[in-house]
């Protein structure tokens, strides 16, 4: 695969489309061997705010999303996990060899390519596939420039059948989401302040609950949501950071209290952001 040409193909059809660009996101990944210890075998509920590529190379994998029948992965198949509200369950059946990554494709922060339409949970991997999700993996590894273009191409090679047809598909309200671009800018830039609705909404010239209503029928979650989403990514990150203290991560979301800065973030992921930062707050596949 020429993935310089691939990538090039790709910002030519991105200049087309004069209303967003897509911003590619590798966050974590690695091959690696698995028991029936991860994901504690099932008994821990997985929900993420970025995608999951999975491409299994030996063993079975059970995943359980609420559908009467839990997805079984086998080897010779790609798997795609998006991101979003859904709650899964994961349980390795004996062992496995699982080569995954965790990657996000949105237009605007917090805004997935996926949260428009429901991708396919799977695709033949095609022949050649482990080699590319190899490379692919070493050269998230390099982290230089050159290295995070060529990963990104061939993620975009590999996720290819997960990607409809047209635009339409995936963004069926590109106008709104367009007219919506300077509010969405204006709670990206003040995560740090309170939340402010009529200060969002007279950015794009409408009233408060108009604007509600807009900004729900469009993106699927309220102004206050999606602020919401955006803050505990944001956190997240922070708390990640080991030379950063719990209470500045709290302090730099916003949150003058420490303590509810702590209540607001296990509300939300069911974790404490001690807890999240010390122990579970490492990838998991």
């Amino acid at each position: 695969m020429d993935v310089n040409r691939n990538y090039m193909e790709y910002i030519q059809i991105m200049k087309t489309m004069n209303w967003t660009m897509l911003n590619f996101d590798i966050l974590a990944g690695v091959c690696d061997y698995y028991d029936r210890e991860w994901a504690r075998d099932g008994k821990v509920a997985v929900r993420d705010d970025f995608d999951r590529l999975y491409l299994l190379e030996e063993g079975e994998v059970f995943i359980s999303d609420g559908r009467k029948s839990p997805l079984h992965l086998v080897p010779g198949h790609l798997y795609l996990m998006p991101g979003g509200p859904t709650v899964r369950f994961y349980r390795c059946k004996n062992s496995m060899k699982l080569a995954w990554l965790h990657f996000r494709i949105e237009a605007i922060p917090g805004i997935s390519f996926f949260s428009g339409y429901t991708p396919p949970d799977s695709a033949e991997a095609g022949r050649g596939a482990a080699r590319k999700f190899h490379t692919m993996l070493d050269s998230c590894g390099e982290r230089t420039p050159r290295g995070n273009m060529k990963a990104i191409a061939i993620l975009a090679d590999l996720i290819g059948a997960f990607i409809p047809g047209s635009w339409e598909d995936v963004f069926p309200s590109s106008s709104k989401l367009q007219q919506l671009r300077p509010a969405l800018f204006a709670i990206q830039q003040t995560l740090d302040q309170p939340f402010d609705l009529k200060r969002y909404a007279a950015s794009v010239s409408l009233h408060p609950t108009y604007f509600s209503n807009v900004f729900k029928s469009t993106l699927g979650m309220t102004p206050f949501q999606y602020r919401k989403k955006l803050l505990l990514r944001k956190a997240r990150a922070l708390l990640k950071d080991e030379s950063m203290s719990v209470s500045e991560a709290a302090y730099a979301c916003g949150f003058k209290d420490p303590l509810y800065f702590s209540k607001f973030f296990h509300a939300a992921l069911g974790i404490s952001p001690i807890d999240y930062k010390h122990d579970k707050g490492k990838p998991m596949p």
